[in-house]
């Protein structure tokens, strides 16, 4: 994963891609990938301790596609329908909320806020959130809060470090009336008005003035010319 997030983040720097559009194509690269590797549910281990038999494979998908379809009674009166498709809505909306923090952050701004999020999740089985499914509060619980807060501080501690190194990273600007390093002494308003005349210990450059002087209309002499 974390291979992964540096990956993504050297090729949303060298070049511009779409966040959703890359997540399109990710969903349907792994979608096709996943059934190569069906042959290994056959071996032990993988999805059973004894393993399946091709047939079982086969009858899994079934069973599953029933039961997605809410044509089985059981899984009708549970929702399954309803539960599977939000599953897939969030963990799409979780996916492309990580390729935001990747682009616009960087690949440990990503694991860290995944770091957060599982202290967080955690402690939410701990409210009345959850029905009757809520945990209680026990004295080993209280490790998950103490692992919250360590991963919180860690989180500020990155983020006041990220931010003095991007203020030492930053190029001063040149101020148009403080002095240049060319010319200590003048700013770069006071070397533009300077006269041509003037003895300057400063850079030459080439400088474009405007000289505007009155001009008289010439008048008809109504006597003739003399």
């Amino acid at each position: 994963m974390a291979a992964s997030s540096c990956y993504k983040e050297l090729t949303f720097e060298n070049q511009h891609s779409d966040v959703w559009y890359l997540t399109q194509w990710v969903s349907i690269w792994q979608f096709l990938i996943s059934f190569i590797y069906m042959p290994l549910l056959v071996l032990p281990g993988f999805s059973s301790k004894q393993g399946m038999s091709f047939a079982e494979v086969v009858d899994s998908f079934v069973d599953g596609w029933t039961c997605y379809s809410q044509q089985d009674p059981d899984c009708a009166r549970g929702g399954a329908f309803l539960l599977l498709t939000g599953y897939c809505g969030v963990n799409v909306c979780f996916n492309t909320l990580g390729l935001y923090l990747t682009k616009h952050g960087s690949a440990v701004l990503n694991a860290l806020s995944y770091s957060i999020l599982l202290p967080f999740t955690t402690a939410l089985f701990f409210t009345p959130l959850l029905g009757p499914y809520q945990e209680p509060l026990t004295r080993d619980a209280y490790f998950t809060f103490i692992g919250l807060v360590v991963t919180l501080f860690g989180f500020a501690i990155y983020q006041l470090y990220s931010q003095q190194v991007g203020e030492s990273r930053r190029v001063p600007s040149t101020p148009l009336l403080s002095p240049t390093p060319a010319c200590p002494s003048a700013s770069l308003l006071e070397e533009f008005l300077e006269s041509p005349q003037t003895p300057s210990v400063c850079q030459p450059s080439f400088q474009e003035r405007v000289v505007m002087a009155p001009v008289n209309p010439v008048r008809k002499n109504s006597g003739g010319l003399a």
